[in-house]
């Protein structure tokens, strides 16, 4: 029978957020096997000290994401499948590297496997919230940010940003310990010609307008405009946005005059709004960004994209671990 071992520190808050942590965990590094089964509800509430609830809702959690199934009375067994195979795909390889590793360290130092371990990844934690691995490259610093925040929060591990509008003399000093570059189809040829040079991949990814934020921050019975400076990207734009609010009263402004339009816009309407792409709110005068009648269209990373990008990326599992 498989013991409980310890849960590892939680990098999400909640009890069953880090039960279900330490199992997914336990499933990459091949604790449990295909049609192997897990402890019973009762091994695991008693060995934990933790509910029954807590216990079930994270193996319910474990069978939505399609490594687990509950047999009847029998219990919870792993079951074989592209999930669990996402999951350990990076197994082999990296016992492979560990068996390498120990074997240095016991023929060239003094000091214990176990402790030279731990201090190596907490210094390569250190390393990496320094000098990220991967950046996500977008139009504007504000929503390379925005996006390499998103694939923080599901990836669990740092993403540098880099904003077409800021490339300068200390980008070389952002990205010279890249291994991936993320973008959108936007501006896919613009983060190739910076791959190009680096000799880096490229990952291309969908995004859309995060509708319900958008909805949140427009109150219906107020004016709104949308700035843009290109007409066609304006034109699809200020087409998804009138949908997504169901209004058929929204104006398009397209301008190159960002500061100056809005100010002569709010003169004329005092209550009104101001929507701005993230390339354009991220442009404007800092005064105009900290107004509340100035609202930026935030996208996100459409929720199919994250499979592929995890695959890409060459992670166990869509933000699993």
């Amino acid at each position: 029978m498989n013991s409980l071992q310890p849960v590892r520190p939680a990098v999400v808050s909640g009890k069953v957020e880090a039960l279900f942590e330490h199992l997914i965990y336990s499933l990459a590094t091949g604790r449990w096997q295909a049609s192997e089964k897990l402890p019973s509800v009762r091994e695991a509430e008693r060995e934990w000290s933790i509910s029954r609830l807590t216990v079930l809702a994270a193996y319910r959690k474990l069978e939505a994401a399609g490594l687990i199934e509950a047999r009847g009375r029998s219990g919870y067994y792993v079951i074989s499948g592209q999930s669990l195979n996402n999951l350990s795909q990076h197994r082999d390889e990296l016992e492979a590297i560990y068996s390498r590793v120990l074997t240095l360290v016991q023929q060239e130092s003094s000091l214990l496997p176990s402790m030279v371990f731990k201090n190596l990844a907490a210094m390569s934690d250190i390393r990496i919230q320094q000098e990220p691995e991967i950046a996500f490259v977008e139009c504007s610093q504000y929503q390379a940010h925005h996006h390499a925040k998103e694939c923080e929060s599901r990836f669990q591990f740092p993403v540098a940003a880099i904003g077409l509008d800021q490339l300068g003399e200390n980008t070389p000093k952002k990205i010279r310990n890249l291994r991936y570059l993320i973008t959108t189809g936007f501006h896919f040829p613009e983060a190739q010609q910076i791959a190009k040079s680096l000799d880096l991949p490229v990952i291309n990814i969908a995004i859309e307008i995060d509708a319900a934020a958008l909805v949140n921050s427009v109150p219906k019975a107020e004016k709104v405009c949308v700035f843009e400076r290109d007409q066609p990207m304006g034109d699809n734009i200020h087409s998804d946005v009138s949908k997504i609010l169901d209004r058929t009263d929204i104006e398009l402004k397209i301008t190159q005059n960002y500061d100056e339009d809005i100010h002569h816009y709010f003169l004329s309407n005092s209550k009104a709004l101001a929507l701005l792409p993230p390339r354009i709110y991220g442009c404007v005068h800092k005064k105009l960004q900290q107004d509340q009648r100035v609202i930026a269209i935030d996208y996100r990373i459409m929720e199919n994209q994250w499979s592929g990008l995890a695959q890409a990326l060459k992670l166990p599992a869509d933000g699993l671990l």
